[in-house]
C-alpha cells in the first residue's frame, strides 16, 4: 500500500478509467447532494495544514505503466477537474499555474496523463482541457481569465469553443465534467484560494492509499465479480453513510465523551466486545438489530399493504 496524492499518482503512472467502467457519476444532475457534500468537504480540507485521506483506490498496472483504476473513478476523476480549476486561479502574485499542471499532466505523445477510456469522446475531452490549444492558439489566458470571474459560468464557456465538438454534448462523462467544474468554481472561490494549487502540488494536502492488484496476483474479473457496477446506493445506505460520517467527526472533534460512550457500550456487553470502535458499534447495529426494530414497526402498520410485491 502506497500512500500518494494526485500529483505523485500521476508522477508515477498514466490513470485510466477502463472501458469495464462506468460514466463519470458525481457530476450528474441528479447526484447535487453528494456532489455538494464531497466538495465541501474537499474544501475544508484546505482549513488545516494537515494532509487529508480520500481512502483507498486500487487497479492494476499494465506493460506501458498505465495505471487502469478499477475503484476510485469518482474520486481521482473529482481531484483532476480540481487540480484543473485551482491551476487557472490566480495566486497574491496575480499568476496562475496551469503551465505546471500542463507539464505534469502532458505525456510524451502530447496526449493526457488521465483519461477515460469508456468513449473515445471522452478520451478527447481529456486531452482537449489538458492541452488547452487549437489549431496552434493558446487558451490559457482566456480560461484563467474565465475562472477567475465569477460571473462567468465555465460548462458555457467549453461548450461555446471551436474545439469542443457538437458530439460531446450526448457523452455523459463529458456532461457531469462540465457540471463539476461548475460546482466546483461555487465551491471554490478564486478570491479565497489562490495558494490551494500550490499547497495541493508541494504539501499534498489530498491524499489516499493505493493498492496495485498485481502486487496481489488478482485479475480483474475479481473486481467485476465483487462491484455491482455502478448501481446507485439505495436511500438507506446514504442515511447510513451520514450518520457514520457523524461519528467519524465526533471521533475528533470531542474524542473524551466519544471513547467515553464506546468504553460504556463495552461494558454493556461484558467486555467481550468484538467492535474495534463506536462508529463499528454504529454500523454493526444499523445493519442487523436496529433495522429489525423498524422493519417490525413498519410490519404493523397498514401502509406496507399498499407496496406491491
Amino acid at each position: 500500500m502506497e500512500k500518494l496524492s494526485f500529483k505523485t499518482l500521476n508522477d508515477c503512472y498514466a490513470v485510466v478509467i477502463p472501458m469495464l467502467q462506468r460514466d463519470y457519476a458525481y457530476g450528474r444532475i441528479d447526484e447535487s447532494e453528494k456532489r455538494d457534500s464531497f466538495l465541501s468537504n474537499l474544501r475544508s480540507y484546505f482549513m488545516t495544514s494537515d494532509p487529508h485521506e480520500l481512502d483507498f483506490i486500487y487497479g492494476s498496472v499494465d506493460s506501458n505503466n498505465n495505471l487502469k483504476l478499477l475503484d476510485g473513478q469518482q474520486r481521482i476523476t473529482t481531484l483532476f477537474l480540481l487540480h484543473w480549476y485551482l491551476a487557472l486561479v490566480k495566486d497574491q502574485n496575480n499568476t496562475c499555474h496551469f503551465s505546471e499542471f500542463k507539464e505534469m499532466m502532458m505525456q510524451p505523445n502530447g496526449e493526457s496523463k488521465f483519461s477515460y477510456k469508456t468513449r473515445f469522446s471522452s478520451t478527447d475531452f481529456c486531452n482537449a482541457i489538458v492541452k488547452l490549444e487549437f489549431k496552434g492558439v493558446n487558451y490559457e489566458e482566456k480560461y484563467c481569465d474565465a475562472v477567475n470571474d465569477n460571473s462567468i459560468k465555465l460548462s458555457e464557456v467549453i461548450r461555446h469553443e471551436k474545439w469542443f465538438l457538437p458530439h460531446w454534448n450526448y457523452d455523459p462523462t463529458i456532461d457531469s465534467m462540465l457540471n463539476m467544474l461548475d460546482s466546483i468554481k461555487k465551491f471554490f472561490v478564486p478570491e479565497e484560494c489562490g495558494d490551494y494549487y500550490c499547497r495541493l502540488i508541494n504539501d499534498g494536502q489530498i491524499v489516499f492509499n493505493f493498492l496495485n492488484l498485481d502486487d496481489f496476483h488478482l485479475a480483474d474479473e475479481l473486481y467485476i465479480k465483487m462491484n455491482s457496477r455502478g448501481r446507485a446506493l439505495t436511500r438507506f445506505e446514504n442515511l447510513k453513510s451520514k450518520i457514520l460520517k457523524l461519528y467519524d467527526d465526533a471521533s475528533k472533534e470531542v474524542p473524551k465523551e466519544y471513547n467515553k460512550k464506546f468504553s460504556e457500550i463495552q461494558t454493556a456487553q461484558g467486555n467481550h466486545s468484538a467492535f474495534k470502535s463506536l462508529r463499528d458499534y454504529v454500523s454493526y447495529m444499523l445493519d442487523t438489530k436496529w433495522t429489525d426494530v423498524f422493519w417490525n414497526e413498519w410490519l404493523n402498520t397498514a401502509e406496507h399493504d399498499e407496496v406491491p410485491n
